[in-house]
């Protein structure tokens, strides 16, 4: 396993203070004053990719909304951050990089990583990681870096009072670029007020406010694209309800199909009362979903005509079982969300199907016992044989289903191996397994990266939770198919 890597650490208290920045691998720890916020639009840095490379890029660190900024009724907040990226191919390529440090103090990946497309099709993974216990800003946000693309699906988020999202948009190629963005609703399409085409400079990272933008409304989701170049995209949200937090979070890029699969649904059981003197309680002994934690299935349709969809899970079993009230009409140019209440606990994919291309996502919320909230979005992804994550400090549970399960219960099982590594790329466990339908893993603790090769194609996403004392957040990271699975759009090639 290479030895080299990109990594950075820090704490921060409260909205300034002191962080401690340890860069793995240059073996520097250094200690420095917080900046004051800065500009949303990032110094540009120039990141090329001439032929034979591939790009991975990344779009930053968390920001601070500009209706947000107070410590609501509580202590002084610890802010934790994080950011790393690891090539798991020979070469480790070379970090094309702009400001190296969010507004809020933290490390961040803004830029790119440029490798070589060799005899080795490139293997990488890379975010940035917020998570803090407290403020307006508590809970787990991961940004994945992405392969980019010409086209780019967020499905998640919600406008009105308390709520804001921000788009953050990295161009990786050597020349300017213009993104267009279109927002869908629970009503229809909706034109963003303002311009909604946005210049990106070569090697440009920038984010985009949309607050006032589009009005009111629970249900949205935005299609980006560009007619030139390629981008990566991501959409910071955050919600308050009154003076409380709700959640942050990062919505990743969703496929989009006539069937689409969402992975990683992993719906933890509840706790059931043995009773007893001592009232003992046993977690796992239980097929309902833990009481503090809830899923939605968000449906986006595109297209000019209204479309009936069904909406399927995948279990442990290999089972592939409608949604109850699964089946429903989506209007044409908007967006549905169905409730997953009800459904036993486990882990699941659940796979939209309609006769025209649709995309969507799940909406998972985390309630805590002492009444905190956080939320995360999983996005419809590609199938992939061979695929890299990055989980940061949080704990990881890796959930994985077979493409051929969809189709049939008596499918061949697939044989997946997994080796799981520390942010200095010593590795941290291994382990391979047959199944049939969907399966996960708990990975070990300390474990900030994972990779994973199949048999078959599979779909892949890892669920992410944080302690009680760090906010007891929730989140979930796609894992990135290794580069030379992707289609010619979905990476920077011939220049």
């Amino acid at each position: 396993m290479p030895d080299r890597s990109n990594v950075q650490r820090a704490l921060v208290r409260g909205a300034c203070g002191v962080a401690l920045v340890a860069i793995a691998g240059a073996g520097i720890v250094a200690a420095r004053v917080v900046p004051e916020p800065s500009q949303t639009s990032l110094e540009p840095v120039a990141v090329t990719a001439n032929d034979g490379q591939a790009v991975l890029a990344c779009t930053g660190g968390l920001l601070r909304p500009a209706a947000q900024g107070l410590i609501l009724g509580e202590e002084e907040p610890e802010i934790r951050g994080w950011a790393g990226v690891r090539s798991f191919s020979q070469d480790q390529g070379e970090g094309q990089w702009g400001e190296s440090t969010s507004e809020l103090g933290t490390p961040q990946l803004a830029g790119a990583l440029v490798l070589p497309r060799g005899e080795e099709p490139p293997w990488a993974a890379g975010a940035t990681q917020h998570s803090a216990n407290g403020g307006d800003l508590r809970g787990l946000a991961t940004n994945t870096c992405l392969w980019p693309s010409s086209s780019a699906w967020l499905v998640g988020s919600s406008v009105g009072i308390g709520r804001s999202n921000i788009v953050m948009l990295t161009n990786p190629s050597p020349r300017p670029i213009q993104v267009q963005i279109d927002a869908f609703t629970s009503t229809g399409a909706a034109a963003l007020s303002g311009n909604s085409a946005v210049a990106l400079a070569a090697g440009e990272t920038s984010a985009i406010s949309l607050d006032g933008l589009l009005g009111d409304d629970d249900r949205i989701a935005l299609h980006l694209s560009t007619d030139a170049g390629v981008f990566a995209a991501t959409m910071q949200h955050t919600e308050l309800a009154g003076t409380a937090a709700r959640g942050i979070g990062f919505v990743s890029p969703a496929a989009l199909g006539k069937r689409v699969v969402v992975p990683g649904v992993s719906l933890t059981p509840g706790q059931v009362n043995l009773g007893g003197a001592a009232g003992a309680e046993q977690t796992g002994a239980s097929t309902i979903v833990d009481q503090n934690l809830s899923a939605a299935v968000r449906i986006v349709n595109p297209n000019e005509t209204e479309q009936s969809v069904t909406v399927t899970l995948i279990d442990s079993e290999g089972r592939a079982a409608p949604l109850p009230g699964g089946k429903a009409q989506v209007p044409a140019q908007s967006v549905l969300d169905l409730s997953l209440d009800g459904v036993a606990a486990g882990d699941y994919a659940v796979a939209v199907a309609a006769d025209a291309p649709i995309t969507a996502g799940v909406k998972m919320t985390r309630a805590s016992d002492s009444g905190r909230t956080d939320v995360a979005w999983i996005g419809a992804s590609d199938a992939l044989e061979q695929g890299a994550g990055a989980l940061g400090e949080a704990s990881g549970r890796l959930v994985v289903t077979t493409t051929a399960s969809l189709d049939t219960e008596d499918a061949d099982p697939a044989t997946l191996e997994w080796k799981a590594y520390d942010e200095n790329g010593d590795e941290t466990g291994s382990g391979s397994f047959e199944w049939r339908g969907t399966a996960g893993i708990d990975l070990p603790q300390g474990s900030a990266y994972v990779t994973l090769s199949a048999d078959q194609s599979v779909y892949a996403a890892i669920a992410l939770t944080s302690s009680e004392d760090q906010g007891a957040g929730i989140d979930s990271v796609p894992i990135a198919p290794r580069g030379g699975q992707l289609s010619a759009t979905r990476v920077v090639v011939a220049d």
